[in-house]
């Protein structure tokens, strides 16, 4: 594989690229780190799906986040929602 074959992959990748981001409990601190910093990285709101655990969650996040984000309520426990998440792609 030649070096242009690589850089044609690793591009091509980008562009099916999902950043997943499961978070509880936790907005205020998303939107101000993570969620800013992929702003600056030019990455697409179609691209980032945030996993919370459940309703109320879900109007903590969207209050403070905004509601452009792709929010999916999941499940609550650090392992459930990693299978959780597995299952949902």
């Amino acid at each position: 594989m030649t070096d242009f074959d690589f850089a044609h992959i690793f591009f091509l990748s980008l562009l099916y690229m999902k950043f997943v981001i499961p978070s509880y409990k936790r907005p205020k601190a998303l939107k101000q780190k993570t969620l800013n910093y992929l702003h600056k990285c030019n990455v697409s709101l179609d691209d980032i799906y945030i996993f919370v655990a459940d309703d109320e969650q879900l109007i903590e996040y969207e209050k403070h986040c905004g509601l452009e984000y792709k929010f999916v309520v999941g499940v609550a426990g650090k392992s459930q929602v990693e299978n959780y998440i597995m299952n949902f792609f």
